[in-house]
């Protein structure tokens, strides 16, 4: 006897399944509409051939789409979701419990002398390599953007712990081959500590005797280790969220016009953005309705803070794991193991 297949209905020539569709924190339920020749010919083995026509490629006008963006927020949340929790120590002793990410900018010391396309080619991709081979670095996703002075500057996203000091000293190394910091210290040797404080300092919540300490240091190194760096430690959900929507969540009206060295013809094929092959495997994970083994709409409608969004296609659930019970998020994360694993997916351990 033929198992009833309850996932499946039919309406004229189309065959539709319920199926559901899962990403970190996002859960969206939906017909799935098939042609029924095709739906039985990929039953029987066969391969469907479809006619699909090659889309020109076109200059992005340093604008990331909204596919794109939206794109990029899940590969983060992806690796959040999967990242291990670990206890870390920097080399100052300061503490960091149930570190997961870090969020890293990269900027330039001093003006903007070359297109952007050279400095990601020559200094960006090193700087990758270098963190690859030397910390185990193999998932990341790194976003080009421009500071209001039109200068390129780049934020990057990884599960492992890599001291700030550390990233300083490599991202220094490799801007000095095209001179940044060079340019950088020639301007600083010519201010005096109450020129500096006025001209860095005049907004800021430190003293000037914090100041004059940050001067005093910076001048004993010969003005040749400029602060180029930023770092920021992820711990829970909520820290994640707040740095992907500062980060990495803009709109195109949001982001600064690029550097007046940048032009279609030497940025045509420039990377506005990209993720480690580890991340680019991670998809949403879509699969029949009956793979629940039970109401899971029922049950994340009990939760005030899931919220819900209906069209005519679909519902579409946004949750945190934290505001779900016990259940649920064993479920959820088993289901999220399982996909890393099943695309081979391995979170940093250090």
């Amino acid at each position: 006897m033929k198992k009833l297949d309850l996932d499946k209905s039919y309406h004229g020539n189309w065959v539709i399944t319920k199926k559901y569709s899962l990403r970190p924190n996002q859960l969206c339920f939906y017909n799935h509409f098939e042609n029924k020749l095709h739906s039985e010919l990929k039953a029987h083995g066969h391969e469907i051939e479809t006619n699909r026509h090659k889309v020109e490629r076109k200059f992005h006008n340093f604008q990331i789409s909204s596919a794109a963006r939206k794109n990029l927020i899940h590969k983060i949340s992806w690796m959040f979701q999967l990242a291990k929790s670990k206890k870390v120590k920097t080399s100052k002793n300061v503490e960091i419990f149930n570190f997961k990410v870090a969020f890293i900018t990269l900027t330039l010391p001093s003006t903007q002398m070359h297109p952007s396309s050279q400095i990601t080619s020559e200094c960006l991709n090193q700087f990758i390599t270098e963190i690859r081979e030397r910390f185990g670095v193999e998932n990341y996703v790194w976003r080009l953007e421009f500071q209001k002075n039109f200068n390129v500057h780049y934020h990057i996203v990884t599960d492992t712990f890599i001291e700030y000091e550390t990233l300083k000293n490599i991202w220094n190394r490799i801007l000095s081959k095209l001179g940044y910091i060079e340019r950088y210290t020639e301007k600083m040797q010519q201010y005096n500590l109450h020129a500096y404080w006025t001209e860095f300092y005049t907004d800021s919540k430190k003293t000037f005797k914090e100041v004059a300490k940050i001067y005093a240091k910076s001048k004993s190194e010969g003005w040749a280790r400029p602060n180029t760096v930023d770092v920021k430690s992820c711990t829970n959900d909520k820290s994640i969220q707040n740095y992907i929507a500062k980060y990495f969540a803009k709109s195109a009206d949001e982001i600064n016009a690029c550097n007046p060295l940048d032009t279609e013809e030497n940025s045509f094929a420039l990377r506005l953005w990209f993720c480690s092959r580890s991340l680019s495997k991670l998809k949403a994970y879509t699969e029949t309705i009956s793979d629940f083994n039970f109401n899971i709409k029922e049950r994340l409608e009990r939760f005030p803070e899931v919220r819900k969004f209906i069209t005519d296609y679909c519902t579409i659930y946004y949750f945190e794991l934290k505001n779900l019970d016990n259940q649920l998020k064993r479920f959820f994360n088993e289901t999220f193991r399982f996909i890393g694993d099943s695309v081979g997916y391995q979170p940093a351990v250090t």
